[in-house]
């Protein structure tokens, strides 16, 4: 057993570069391709797209699902998941949560592209790029799936990633549905997000400071 979690653990940190490099060049990509304008026809396709899709019934669903889903909610389920779950990683939580919202602060900043707001539903506030919705929500649940998988074993752990992975999916359509982002605000926002937390997992990981299995290998209890 005891070589099965070093093997796994030596996977993790791998894995957790891959993810960093591989999503962080990826936003590079996306922020490249908007500040050239390459985006610009793609994104209001789709746009167009989602307000010809428009009821009044899955306007309500998704101003559901983009508030249930949103900053402020995903910042109280982490809070609630670190203290049930994971007391031991508040210091890592609070950094790689706390530190999504302050970089998708910065970002934005950085960017300043406007809102769509020819086709929005509802009103927002700064600018859009990239998405805040979609970095916080996927930190957040990057993270409940690093807490549990361990304790899920392996087909557990995959299950959860796709209802994660659905979740997240789930808070993009949303925010285009609603004309609150661009598209490709909302990749940006998730590749930036995934290049984050797999940025300080790693860190801490090499630090000692993490016990958790990271993004692939088996868990400890796998057969």
């Amino acid at each position: 057993m005891a070589q099965r979690v070093v093997r796994s653990t030596v996977a993790g940190g791998k894995a957790d570069l891959v993810v960093c490099v591989a999503c962080g060049l990826g936003f590079a990509l996306v922020a490249a391709l908007v500040g050239t304008g390459m985006t610009a026809r793609l994104d209001e396709a789709a746009l167009v797209l989602a307000s010809s899709a428009r009821a009044p019934w899955l306007t309500h669903a998704l101003l559901l699902a983009t508030n249930a889903l949103g900053p402020l909610a995903m910042v109280a389920v982490a809070v609630v998941a670190t203290l049930a779950l994971a007391r031991g990683h508040v210091l890592l939580n609070l950094v790689t949560v706390g530190g999504a919202c302050a970089l998708n602060v910065v970002l934005k900043a950085a960017f300043c592209r406007p809102r769509p707001e020819a086709f929005a539903l509802v009103a927002e506030k700064g600018f859009s790029f990239p998405s805040g919705h979609a970095m916080v929500c996927t930190a957040v649940l990057a993270l409940l799936w690093l807490e549990l998988r361990p304790r899920l074993g392996e087909r557990g752990g995959r299950a959860l990633a796709v209802v994660c992975a659905c979740l997240v999916a789930l808070v993009c359509a949303s925010r285009v549905y609603l004309g609150a982002h661009y598209p490709s605000d909302v990749v940006a926002g998730v590749l930036a997000s995934l290049a984050w937390v797999a940025l300080v997992h790693r860190l801490a990981s090499r630090a000692g400071g993490v016990a958790r299995p990271a993004w692939c290998g088996r868990t400890a209890d796998a057969r």
